[in-house]
């Protein structure tokens, strides 16, 4: 009997909920034309920061009603990209490991994709690198059976089900840990252990 596969959306950096699932799971694609929502993970991620939790989100044009990710295009009139990537050097440059993948973090933010789902594509395929996993297959839902799609809280791109175990942050001397951040943190902070973490829960 063949296994059903589950459908991730296509978040922007997703948290370490979503690649907790992704990695404890044999059959997975992301959904490319997963329906659009406004003021969700498609086109934010959330990270530690010096006053608590701190999101970075790419502006996007103004999509037409029942529009799916892969339509979205990038808004290109403010600098998003400098400014994404000196809150990123800002927060993380006293991180373990940030200096030893923040090259790959550039060359990420000097492309300029037309459309947001080629940017997230490629967010989640640079995470998976850092953790030593091939790169995601994606598909369109007219090109796939016997699948569905994960139910993850689409704002903060989180499982309720999944509890995250606290790790060394940044500021946790001042806040505390921040649960379900972008997995990037957990990378920056722990680099090789990252992985058996996120196995682990």
């Amino acid at each position: 009997m063949q296994k059903e596969i589950l459908e991730f959306p296509p978040f922007l950096f997703p948290a370490t909920d979503w690649f907790t699932l992704w990695l404890n799971t044999d059959q997975k694609l992301i959904l490319k034309n997963y329906p659009w929502n406004k003021q969700s993970s498609f086109n934010r991620f959330y990270i530690d920061g010096p006053n608590g939790g701190q999101k970075l989100t790419i502006p996007v044009i103004h999509p037409h009603q029942g529009a799916s990710v892969d339509q979205i295009q990038i808004c290109y009139d403010s600098d998003w990209q400098s400014i994404h990537l000196k809150t990123l050097n800002s927060v993380y440059n006293n991180s373990p490991f940030y200096e030893f993948l923040s090259n790959n973090l550039e060359d990420l933010y000097s492309s300029r994709p037309v459309y947001l789902i080629d940017f997230c594509l490629a967010s989640i395929d640079l995470c998976l690198l850092w953790l030593k996993e091939k790169k995601a297959n994606s598909s369109l839902s007219e090109e796939i059976t016997n699948s569905h799609p994960v139910d993850f809280e689409l704002k903060m791109g989180t499982l309720n089900h999944i509890q995250s175990k606290p790790y060394k942050q940044v500021f946790s001397y001042k806040n505390g840990f921040l649960p379900k951040r972008s997995v990037i943190d957990l990378i920056f902070n722990e680099g090789p252990l990252a992985k058996s973490h996120l196995l682990d829960y």
